[in-house]
């Protein structure tokens, strides 16, 4: 539901002391772009980047698929859909967002593997009860973007609370 196989990184900028170059991580209200996989299947990835282009165009570049760099650049307008090596891919802005942010350097797709996503999320994790005798858990997620830990949580919580509806439904109608 959310999109969590896709990740997107804004390249370059400079970090506070030690002054080094870093990737910032966006998502949600600060996404510019977001792209679509409609041919990928759970268990395929892939990269690429973004690049700003002329005129309203972007440049999609450095696309790796399969562990192979594919060299075509791929020019687009926001809503196109590419056809590529790794099959379709459509990038459009976010149809949630009133005020999208603009694409002002490189931005660094990478789409993991459903398997691969599952297993980075649940890692940073943590579920825990105060005490033995607590009926309330404590539930902590640990990302580098907020906007996206406190999506996972409020997601978590709204999965939990269809699910305990279901189970209720099912008790009363059995």
């Amino acid at each position: 539901r959310l999109h969590l196989e896709t990740n997107y990184k804004l390249k370059g900028g400079l970090f506070k002391k030690p002054y080094r170059i870093y990737d910032r991580t966006v998502y949600g209200s600060s996404l510019p772009l977001v792209a679509e996989f409609p041919d990928l299947g759970n268990s395929d990835a892939l990269s690429f980047v973004i690049s700003p282009g002329e005129k309203g165009t972007y440049i999609l570049k450095d696309l790796v698929w399969k562990g192979e760099k594919v060299e075509k650049t791929y020019s687009f307008t926001p809503g196109d859909t590419l056809q590529t090596a790794a099959g379709r891919i459509v990038i459009s802005t976010p149809g949630y967002q009133q005020n999208t942010p603009k694409l002002e350097g490189d931005l660094l797709v990478s789409r993991s593997s459903y398997y691969g996503a599952a297993r980075s999320y649940s890692g940073r994790l943590n579920v825990s009860l105060s005490d033995k005798m607590a009926t309330v858990i404590s539930l902590t997620f640990n990302d580098v973007n907020t906007e996206r830990a406190t999506d996972v949580l409020n997601m978590l919580i709204n999965i939990y609370n269809e699910n305990w509806i279901k189970d209720k439904n099912l008790i009363t109608n059995s």
